[in-house]
């Protein structure tokens, strides 16, 4: 299937709780709720569709998919992160090696993986993605949107679901970012550092393509989520809209 432990990709995090093997808090994972993802995927996919997530973390995504009657396989490197997943197939192995010898309706790739400073691994991302994407599925990926890196300040940047957001440094080199952040929760504080690179669509569309993938639409506003599919499929869920949904909440 797969090795766990030997991925390049690394954070680093302080706070309370166990930290994963990328060295972010499960602690803090834990409390974060599902966010828009859920109904995002459900207006793109039916009820019983078979779904790939890889880097699924606590399930805070991957359990309110279970609730919405998707079949879902969860990837982490982190068994402590993935022991708070529930009714999904899980799988521990690290993103770039895996191979499940099955394919998939639709694949998410999140956590804005895709951003990593280094292409090979960026590379190695997608390539799994293709390898375990049906001809006629549908890929979902998650990135720092453009503009929101090109103008990132210093500074407190809100609230939002108990949830206090903090950037405490930025550094700059070239098109990368050294990022540290700070949340706070009911008076406790979590950080964590980490390198992301800044992506265009250009560069977001030449990845895929390289991986035998076409952009297709983004699918919000601030361009953080992309749908994408194999270069030259027919996709009913792509070409039909909302027409196919899975259960909301």
């Amino acid at each position: 299937m797969g090795n766990s432990g030997k991925s390049e990709i690394r954070f680093e995090g302080t706070g309370r709780g166990k930290k994963s093997i990328d060295g972010c808090s499960v602690e803090f994972y834990l409390n974060l709720k599902p966010g828009p993802e859920p109904d995002m995927i459900c207006d793109n996919v039916s009820a019983g569709t078979s779904v790939l997530e890889l880097g699924c973390g606590v399930g805070r995504v991957t359990n309110a998919l279970v609730e919405r009657g998707l079949v879902v396989t969860a990837v982490d490197n982190s068994q402590d992160m993935l022991a708070h997943v529930q009714g999904a197939n899980s799988v521990c192995s690290d993103i770039e090696s895996l191979n499940l010898n099955k394919k998939f309706d639709a694949v998410m790739l999140g956590s804005f993986l895709i951003n990593s400073p280094k292409e090979t691994i960026r590379h190695d991302l997608l390539k799994t993605c293709r390898k375990h994407l049906k001809n006629d599925g549908v890929l979902f990926v998650e990135c720092h949107p453009f503009a929101l890196l090109e103008t990132i300040s210093i500074g407190d940047k809100g609230e939002r679901n108990g949830v206090h957001t903090y950037i405490d440094s930025v550094e700059r080199n070239g098109n990368t970012l050294s990022l540290q952040l700070r949340w706070e929760i009911d008076g406790e504080t979590w950080t964590q550092s980490f390198e992301t690179e800044i992506l265009n669509g250009r560069k977001l569309q030449e990845g895929l393509e390289r991986c035998d993938l076409k952009f297709v639409r983004w699918l919000d506003d601030s361009k953080s989520w992309l749908l994408a599919n194999v270069e030259g499929a027919v996709n009913k869920s792509i070409n039909g809209g909302n027409s196919f949904q899975c259960r909301r909440q």
